[in-house]
């Protein structure tokens, strides 16, 4: 590609998505190699979670690299929960190992998930998500995390 094409779908390219991808298709190879010879050997590992169930992890967020937290759904078979509904669900990385933390859902709810995790570096852990009941009502699920204590869930109406 001579300097003047090159230009020329630079300019396009906002705009342009014929332009865009002939520009993708030269460069991402690329920058695809120059990144990955800047990495190295890093690589992404899979990492068993300790969910028995079918568990749907939506967010993560990490205090420490042996205090990190992961929080979604799984399937709650269970009373007091009905078949096909869910339940919150979290996870504690503990440097070694992921195992499941107690995790609250509000009564007479059938659908509660997870969706946000912020975990700071005192202990302190917050979760949002969402709950519903069989009736179709749903409101903003907060959980709040301290290692001195657990609290309730507070479910709100944003």
């Amino acid at each position: 590609m001579s300097p003047d094409e090159e230009q020329r779908l630079v300019k396009a390219a906002p705009r342009d998505s014929v332009a865009f991808r002939q520009l993708y298709n030269v460069y991402f190879p690329r920058v695809y190699a120059y990144v990955s010879y800047r990495v190295g050997s890093a690589r992404w590992d899979p990492v068993e979670i300790s969910a028995k169930g079918r568990a749907i992890l939506q967010g993560v967020a990490a205090a420490s690299t042996n205090d990190v937290w992961a929080v979604g759904y799984s399937t709650a078979e269970a009373p007091p929960f009905e078949p096909g509904g869910t339940r919150t669900h979290i996870e504690l990385w503990d440097g070694k190992q992921w195992d499941e933390s107690p995790s609250a859902s509000p009564k007479d709810t059938i659908f509660n998930s997870l969706y946000g995790v912020a975990a700071l570096p005192s202990g302190e852990v917050w979760a949002v998500g969402w709950s519903a009941t069989t009736r179709g009502a749903s409101k903003s699920l907060v959980l709040r995390y301290t290692k001195v204590l657990c609290q309730t869930p507070t479910a709100t109406t944003p």
